[in-house]
């Protein structure tokens, strides 16, 4: 049985992250989730290409605020 968990989670790796964030085992999603967590501390500027590509995956409080502002500035 592990195993077959360590299989899922080897053969998951090797997925586009769209689908790992997707996927149906938790372990799996788990595991994206702190890659992207740790790829995003080593961010350093707002411009980082690092944020656009994992960006989609976590909205973040800053970017809901960002979007209400602009709503309110548009009326």
């Amino acid at each position: 049985m592990a195993d077959d968990e360590a299989k899922v989670l080897s053969d998951a790796k090797q997925l586009p992250l769209s689908e790992r964030v997707a996927h149906k085992n938790w372990k799996v999603r788990s595991e994206v989730y702190d890659d992207i967590k740790h790829s995003c501390q080593k961010v350093f500027s707002d411009e980082d290409t690092v944020l656009n590509q994992y960006g989609k995956f976590q909205p973040s409080r800053c970017m809901l605020k960002t979007l209400w502002l602009r709503k309110d500035e548009r009326g």
